[in-house]
């Protein structure tokens, strides 16, 4: 498996982030158009 990418590092950094501090949101996944995962809030 190849280690994951800064710009991904980032991209889960961001939206855990956004997790953490939105009120109400618990997870959040971001998928590309024809639905392959691209990144995940951490706990999820």
């Amino acid at each position: 498996m190849r280690p994951m990418s800064q710009a991904a590092q980032n991209l889960n950094w961001l939206i855990t982030s956004f997790v953490d501090n939105t009120p109400g949101v618990s997870h959040t996944v971001v998928v590309s158009a024809d639905g392959l995962l691209l990144a995940l809030s951490e706990g999820f």
